[in-house]
C-alpha cells in the first residue's frame, strides 16, 4: 500500500500572513513534514502580502475563496474561475472543481457563499454582492458532473448509491442539517448553512468534508450513506465478486486562524481508490457511525425547487440601481454597478512593461537579485545555471555500472563527491532573452511563440542542442544520462528554461514504466506526439532510451502537478522528500563549490 499523505487543513485566515506562515512553519517542523496545507476559507491577499510571502511559505498551500472575491490585482496573475499559482507554494484552486495531488488525493472544492436572494432591493446588500464571492447552482452541477468523469467510481443498483471516490470536499459554508443524528453539541447553531451543500455532500460522498464559515470547531461522528449496513461490516459491489468498500464521511468544522476556537486539523490519508483496491488493508466501520443527516426526499428535488424554498437562483442579469454615491470602478461613472458596466468586456487588461517583467524575473540577467553564483557558463543566446534545491543524483555503489567506473575522479573530499557527477547533476539551460516559448524545436517554438516575442529562435535552438550534447558527454563519464522535463503553457509569460537531470544508466530500463504508472494514478494519458498550435500546452519528458518522449497534452480544465516528473525521479533515486526543492537546498558555500566543479568539467569538453 502507498505511503499516506500528511495533510494539514486550516480554517479562514485573517490578520497577519507573516504570523500564519510562522505558525505553519512550526507545525511543519514539529508534526510534519506535510505534503500540503488546505485552507477552507478566505486567505487575505494583496500585492504587498504576495511580496511578503515570496519564498517564505514552507509547504504547498491550496486556497479557495470564502466570502470575498480575489482582489482585482490578483486576477492579472491567476484566473478567478480556473485558479492558478499566486506565488511559490501558494495555489488558488479556483471557483469549483477537483484537484488531484501527486499522491492521488482527490480534493473537490467550491468557493464562495450560496447564491444571494434575487428579490432583495436593499442597496447595501447589492453593494456587498459586488465584492462578495458566490457560487451558483450551475457551479455545483458542473462539479458533480466533473466528479463522474474524472474519478473512478463505484456504481450500485441505483443512482443514490453512486460513489465517485472523493477524498476531501472543502467549502466555506456548512451544509444544512449536518448536526442531525449527532450526539456532539456546539455552542451555537449554524447561521449560514446551505441545503445546496447538503445535496452536494450526498452526491459526492467525500471521505472528509471541511468548512469554516461558522468559526466553530465541530468534529462530527462519521455518517454512512448506506443505512442497511451493519456496524463492523464492509460493503460490497452488487455483483458480490468485486473488491470491498468501506465508505463514510467525516464532517469537520474549523475555527478562524488565530482565534480561541481550534482552527486546524492534521491527518494522514491514503487515497480512497487505493484503500478500496487493497482488501487486506481495509478496516471496519467505526462504532460511533450515524445515519446520514441529509434526507433523500429533499435531495431529490430539482435545483429550482431548492432555490424557491431557501435560496434564489444565481443573481439575474437585469440591472439594479446602486446608491447615489456608488462609482463604477471600470468607467468611473455613477448609475450602475460594476457587473452592469457597458465597458466591462471592452476594458483592456493592464500589462506590465517588458522592463518590469525582466526586473522581477528570476532568470533575466538584468535582474539585480539574480543568483549569479549559480551560473556555470554563459553562451551567445543561452546560459547554464544550477537551480536552488536541485535534484542532485547521490553517489551510491548500486548506481554504478561497474566497480571500475567508481574510480572516476569527482572531486574527492568536496561537496561534489557526494553526487554522481560534478555540479550535482541538475542543470538548467536558460535563454538570455526573456523567451516564454519552448526552444528545443523550431516548429513547436513558433507555434507557442507569443505575439510580442521578437527573438530569432533558430540560433537559440541550435545552441541548446550544443549545450545538451556537452551535458550528455559530461554525464556519460559518470554512468549517467540527462533526463529532460518541460512544462509548456500557451500565453505564458514566465521565462522558459529546460532542466537536464542526471540519472544513472543502471536504473534507466525501468524509468519509462515509472512515468507511465505514475501517470495512471493522476489520470494522465501519455502520447508520443506534440500537440497542435491550438493546444493549451503540454508536459514533456525525454528519456534517452531510444524511444519517443512521453508527452501529455494539457487540458485547461484539468490541473496537473507540475512537479510530477521531479517526484518520480526522486523516488527512483531514493531521495527522501526530493520532490520538494526546499528539502534539497544547500548552503551558499556548497552551491558555489558545485558551480565551480561543473564549470571546470565543462571547459574540458
Amino acid at each position: 500500500m502507498s505511503t499516506p499523505s500528511k495533510i494539514l487543513v486550516v480554517g479562514t485566515v485573517n490578520g497577519s500572513l507573516e504570523v500564519f506562515v510562522e505558525k505553519i512553519s512550526k507545525f511543519n517542523k514539529k508534526g510534519g513534514p506535510f505534503d500540503f496545507v488546505l485552507v477552507s476559507g478566505d486567505f487575505p491577499l494583496d500585492d504587498q502580502s504576495i511580496q511578503t510571502l515570496k519564498n517564505k511559505i514552507p509547504v504547498s498551500t491550496l486556497i479557495i475563496s470564502g466570502n470575498k472575491n480575489l482582489p482585482s490585482s490578483l486576477e492579472k496573475k491567476v484566473d478567478p474561475i480556473k485558479g492558478g499559482e499566486i506565488c511559490d507554494n501558494l495555489f488558488y484552486l479556483g471557483k469549483s472543481g477537483i484537484y488531484v495531488t501527486s499522491e492521488g488525493i482527490k480534493i473537490a472544492f467550491l468557493s464562495g457563499l450560496p447564491p444571494p436572494p434575487n428579490d432583495s432591493s436593499d442597496s447595501k446588500d447589492n453593494e456587498q454582492t459586488e465584492t462578495s464571492c458566490h457560487f451558483s447552482i450551475e457551479d455545483v452541477d458542473r462539479l458533480v458532473e466533473f466528479s463522474k468523469k474524472l474519478t473512478p467510481s463505484i456504481n450500485y443498483s441505483d443512482e443514490e448509491d453512486y460513489v465517485p471516490l472523493i477524498d476531501i470536499l472543502v467549502t466555506f459554508p456548512w451544509p444544512s442539517h449536518v448536526q442531525k443524528h449527532s450526539a456532539i453539541s456546539t455552542p451555537s447553531a449554524p447561521k449560514n448553512d446551505s441545503l445546496i451543500l447538503s445535496d452536494l455532500c450526498y452526491k459526492l460522498k467525500p471521505r472528509y468534508y471541511f468548512a469554516s464559515e461558522e468559526n466553530l470547531f465541530f468534529e462530527r461522528e462519521p455518517f454512512s450513506y448506506k443505512p442497511h449496513i451493519k456496524l463492523g461490516e464492509s460493503t460490497f459491489h452488487k455483483d458480490k465478486t468485486a473488491k470491498p468498500l468501506v465508505h463514510y464521511t467525516r464532517f469537520i468544522g474549523l475555527g478562524e486562524f488565530g482565534s480561541k476556537t481550534r482552527w486546524f486539523y492534521a491527518m494522514n490519508m491514503t487515497p480512497l481508490h487505493i484503500i478500496n483496491s487493497q482488501p487486506k488493508d481495509l478496516g471496519t466501520i467505526p462504532q460511533n457511525i450515524t445515519e446520514c443527516p441529509f434526507k433523500l426526499t429533499s435531495l431529490k428535488r430539482k435545483a429550482d425547487d431548492v432555490n424557491s424554498m431557501i435560496f434564489a437562483e444565481e443573481k439575474k442579469s437585469k440591472s439594479k440601481v446602486p446608491p447615489p454615491n456608488y462609482v463604477c470602478k471600470i468607467c468611473n461613472i455613477t448609475g450602475h454597478f460594476i457587473s452592469d458596466c457597458p465597458e466591462k468586456n471592452n476594458k483592456e487588461p493592464i500589462k506590465k512593461s517588458i522592463d518590469d517583467i525582466k526586473n522581477e524575473c528570476w532568470f533575466c540577467l538584468s535582474n539585480p537579485d539574480i543568483q549569479k553564483h549559480l551560473i556555470a557558463d554563459i553562451g551567445e543566446n543561452l546560459y547554464l545555471v544550477l537551480p536552488k534545491g536541485g535534484l542532485n543524483c547521490p553517489r551510491r555503489p548500486e548506481f554504478l555500472l561497474s566497480s571500475d567506473s567508481g574510480n572516476t575522479s569527482n572531486g574527492s573530499g568536496t561537496v561534489s563527491s557526494k553526487f554522481m557527477v560534478p555540479g550535482g547533476g541538475h542543470v538548467l539551460v536558460v535563454p538570455i532573452d526573456h523567451i516564454t516559448c519552448p526552444f528545443d524545436n523550431v516548429s513547436i517554438s513558433e507555434d507557442f511563440k507569443s505575439g510580442d516575442q521578437q527573438s530569432d529562435l533558430q540560433p537559440i535552438v541550435e545552441e541548446y542542442h550544443k549545450y545538451k550534447d556537452k551535458i550528455t558527454k559530461l554525464f556519460d563519464k559518470y554512468d549517467c544520462v540527462p533526463i529532460s522535463i518541460q512544462f509548456v503553457r500557451k500565453n505564458n509569460f514566465q521565462h522558459s528554461f529546460i532542466p537536464l537531470i542526471a540519472f544513472p544508466k543502471k536504473l534507466l530500463p525501468t524509468l519509462r514504466d515509472n512515468f507511465i504508472q505514475a501517470g495512471k494514478k493522476e489520470n494522465i494519458v501519455w502520447s508520443n506526439s506534440l500537440p497542435s498550435s491550438e493546444s493549451f500546452g503540454y508536459y514533456k519528458c525525454e528519456i534517452p532510451d531510444g524511444k519517443p518522449p512521453l508527452i501529455y497534452h494539457l487540458d485547461a480544465k484539468k490541473r496537473v502537478d507540475i512537479q510530477i516528473g521531479r517526484k518520480i525521479l526522486a523516488q527512483a533515486l531514493e531521495i527522501e522528500n526530493g520532490g520538494d526543492w526546499k528539502s534539497c537546498t544547500l548552503s551558499h558555500a556548497e552551491e558555489k563549490a558545485l558551480k565551480k566543479s561543473l564549470a571546470s568539467e565543462l571547459r574540458k569538453i
